[in-house]
């Protein structure tokens, strides 16, 4: 028997396995099949416009399980790139845009039915948008210039991030780079968190909040604790200083302008004293040459023509008057003279009190006012060094009390991923035997983090083990690609119901593997695509075959006024009512060739009857 027989025998085998599968896997409650069409929430429609190479594409998608084919680097998978663009992901402007062109476009159409309520809840709370209750539609657009983008939801703007979170909302996105994310732990625990009810995202969320409150008093106490120390360390320089301040009992914040002054005074003494005391003896001498004998002797004169005429009378009493202020200011000459001092004693005390406020200006400012601020202040920080320590024993009670609350709800937390890791165990397992993988182990392992953090005591990490007599180990160590494929798309059938998702993207799930691996995954993948819209990239021909819609990319040089450009563009055929093209296609992916490319008509033959096997499989549900 040639190749194309045997190809032949295993496209019967397909065929008579098919149904089985699927009825099976619904009586062990594997997937859940509902009969007829999805209905409600799906991606409707993507379409493109000057984006890579493609100059405009207009693709029409519809519930049930699409298949998308084409050759290497006919611009399959950039459809995926396209939908990741819509959605937010960062790139540079200039490198989405088609050669040549100044403007570009891409749009999505989703039926949102199904979710409307907790999507116009999001948009609200993160755009501040709220969509018409007529649109049953979610139009998100993402136009491109050379140097800028602009998102767009129903027609209003919108930021990249809001898109970004709305993406886990509506659409599962499988890139090539999500088989190599399975070799992070920090993915293992994000699904398997995602298994997880609302109790179980409330407790997440408790465990996230005993952390913040701990971390902070820990650096609270941290900062105390260092505070502390550093006042330790200074405290007896301090109290040296408080010591001399207080010593200096300063008072007067103009002390040291007042010695200068008296200082100034002491300086003059001799010459005050003899001066003064020459003042005193000519207003008021005992030699009777005062200026006090000539005003009584001018008195007396007036005082003898006292009645003749008022004016003098008036003037001898100003004269009284003038006399006795006299009296009065040569007694204060005289009491100024007799106090005058200026021994050298006193000097030396004013010139040292002095020297000794210089130097405490010179230590703690230009001033003694600055000085008795500096003096306060070190008395306030001492002070507060006393109340710091209170405060330290207050810190450390509150912060191991926060330690136990974290430490209570992060093991709440662990005992609930336990519990989760349980089902997901045997949920994984289930998928994985049934996608050619008989003798799987599948575990989940629990590894604790060194220290506290918000997202609890343990990271995750996936063990696996394909072989018998070999124990699990990290998925890194123990899957090869074909496995990691199948892993990762069993992950998606049980994580699928939970994320509320009704589409599910896959660029070559199918990658790494063939014959009944490829026909389990074909299988799989119908199977969610009856409650799921699923839509995949695929090269299995097989896989190609289980779609209820085909689209196949071409690439293929532009012609314009039948004239071929030197340039190429992406064109997208859609194949479910055109079997010709179809097995054509088919025959390309299992043979390399189309049917009419065959020498031998005999060989072309089983060729065409092996695609048309394929294609005449009866269908589940």
């Amino acid at each position: 028997m040639n190749g194309f027989g045997l190809m032949f025998l295993v496209a019967i085998y397909f065929t008579a396995n098919r149904t089985g599968f699927v009825r099976a896997c619904e009586q062990r409650g594997e997937i859940r099949v509902k009969p007829g069409k999805m209905g409600g929430e799906m991606l409707k429609r993507l379409s493109l416009q000057n984006v890579a190479i493609v100059d405009a594409v207009d693709v029409a998608l519809d519930a049930g399980l699409t298949v998308i084919t084409g050759e290497t680097g006919a611009g399959k998978s950039l459809l995926i790139s396209a939908i990741a663009l819509v959605f937010g992901k960062k790139v540079s402007p200039a490198d989405v845009l088609r050669y040549g062109e100044k403007r570009g476009r891409i749009e999505l159409t989703f039926d949102f039915s199904v979710s409307r309520p907790a999507i116009q809840q999001f948009l609200q709370e993160e755009a501040s948008l709220e969509l018409p209750a007529e649109d049953t539609e979610l139009l998100i657009s993402r136009e491109f210039t050379p140097s800028s983008s602009r998102a767009r939801i129903n027609g209003i703007p919108v930021t990249l991030d809001v898109l970004s979170q709305l993406r886990s909302m509506v659409v599962d996105l499988h890139g090539q780079h999500e088989l190599t994310s399975l070799f992070d732990d920090e993915t293992h625990g994000r699904i398997l968190d995602s298994l997880g009810d609302a109790d179980f995202n409330a407790l997440q969320q408790t465990v996230a909040s005993a952390y913040e409150r701990w971390f902070k008093l820990k650096k609270e106490l941290e900062a105390k604790q260092a505070k502390i120390q550093d006042m330790a360390n200074q405290r007896d320089y301090l109290e040296f200083q408080l010591r001399e301040l207080d010593e200096a009992h300063l008072v007067d914040p103009q002390e040291d302008k007042t010695c200068q002054a008296e200082l100034k005074r002491l300086g003059q003494g001799e010459s005050l004293k003899k001066q003064t005391g020459k003042a005193y003896q000519t207003l008021w001498g005992n030699d009777r040459q005062g200026v006090g004998d000539l005003l009584e002797k001018v008195q007396k004169m007036l005082a003898s023509l006292f009645g003749v005429d008022p004016m003098l009378d008036e003037l001898a009493q100003r004269l009284d008057t003038q006399r006795e202020e006299l009296r009065a200011l040569a007694s204060d000459l005289k009491n100024y003279h007799d106090k005058v001092s200026f021994s050298s004693r006193q000097i030396d005390e004013l010139v040292e009190r002095l020297d000794q406020l210089e130097k405490l200006k010179r230590k703690h400012g230009p001033s003694l006012v600055e000085v008795l601020a500096t003096q306060e202040e070190i008395r306030q920080t001492l002070q507060a060094d006393e109340q710091a320590e209170k405060d330290l024993r207050l810190l450390e009670a509150a912060l191991e009390a926060a330690k136990g609350d974290l430490e209570q709800v992060t093991g709440q937390l662990t005992l609930e991923r336990e519990r989760l890791a349980s089902q997901f165990t045997e949920q994984l397992t289930t998928e994985l035997r049934g996608l050619e993988l008989p003798r799987v182990r599948f575990q989940v392992a629990f590894n604790p983090r060194s220290g506290f953090s918000p997202l609890g005591a343990e990271s995750i990490a996936f063990l696996f083990s394909a072989n018998p007599g070999e124990p699990p180990r990290p998925l890194v160590k123990s899957a090869s690609g074909g496995e990691l494929s199948r892993i990762l798309l069993a992950i998606k059938v049980v994580t699928a119901e939970k994320s509320g998702v009704q589409t599910l993207v896959f660029d070559e799930i199918d990658a790494g593997i063939s014959g009944p691996t490829a026909k389990a995954v074909s299988q799989r993948l119908y199977a969610m695509a009856r409650h799921l819209q699923v839509i995949a990239i695929t090269h299995q021909p097989i896989l190609a075959a289980y779609g209820e819609h085909h689209l196949h990319v071409e690439k293929s040089a532009k012609v314009v006024d039948s004239i071929e450009k030197n340039e190429m563009v992406v064109q997208i055929s859609e194949l479910s009512h055109h079997q010709e093209q179809r097995m054509r296609v088919l025959s390309r992916l299992v043979s390399g060739m189309e049917l009419d490319q065959f020498s031998d008509t005999g060989t072309a033959r089983q060729v065409e009857q092996f695609v048309q096997q394929l294609l005449d499989q009866p269908k589940a549900g």
